[in-house]
C-alpha cells in the first residue's frame, strides 16, 4: 500500500528555485541585524534563573520582528516555554524529553532554516555591511593595476 506525501516531507522550499518561482512562492525578508524593538515582559514565572537571558536573546533576533506583529503574537507564549526549557536544560536536573520538546518548539517559533524557509521567511543579506567590512586591498584590482604590478625580466629602467 502507497502512502501520499507527509507533512514537511522534502527539502523547504528554495526562494530562488525556478520552481518556487513558477509556484508564485516569494519570501518575505526579515531584517538581518535582528528586532530592535521593546522587548515585552516575560510571561511565566522565573523558575530556573536564566530564562530572562535567553528571552532578551531571542527577541534581538530577525525572528522576533515577526513576533512582534499582531499575527504572529501567538507564539509569544512559545517562545517563553522555549526560553524555559532552554534554562532548564541549564540546571543539568531536566528529564531527557525537555531537549525534544526545546527542539520541537524551536521550529514552531522559526528559530530554524527549514521552519523559517517553510513559512515563507528568510532573513535578508545585509550587503552594506559586507562591503563596509571591506578593506581596499581585498577588492579585486583593475586591469590597470593588474598590469603596474607586472614586471619582466630588464624592466628596472
Amino acid at each position: 500500500m502507497t502512502s501520499g506525501g507527509h507533512a514537511r516531507s522534502g527539502p523547504a522550499p528554495s526562494p530562488g528555485s525556478g520552481r518556487s518561482d513558477a509556484r508564485g512562492l516569494k519570501s518575505k525578508s526579515l531584517p538581518a541585524e535582528g528586532y530592535d524593538g521593546e522587548i515585552p515582559e516575560f510571561p511565566r514565572p522565573i523558575v530556573h534563573g536564566s530564562e530572562l537571558a535567553y528571552w532578551n536573546a531571542a527577541w534581538r533576533t530577525p525572528q522576533a520582528a515577526l513576533w512582534a506583529t499582531p499575527q504572529w503574537s501567538y507564539v509569544i507564549p512559545d517562545v517563553a516555554l522555549y526560553c524555559s526549557l532552554m534554562a532548564w536544560t541549564e540546571t543539568g536536573d531536566y528529564p531527557v524529553g525537555i531537549l525534544a520538546n526545546a527542539r520541537s518548539l524551536k521550529g514552531d517559533i522559526l528559530l530554524t532554516n527549514d521552519a523559517l524557509l517553510r513559512a515563507g521567511f528568510q532573513v535578508a543579506t545585509d550587503e552594506l555591511a559586507e562591503r563596509r567590512g571591506e578593506k581596499p586591498a581585498d577588492r579585486p584590482l583593475s586591469a590597470r593595476d593588474r598590469a603596474k604590478r607586472l614586471r619582466a625580466v630588464g624592466d628596472d629602467k
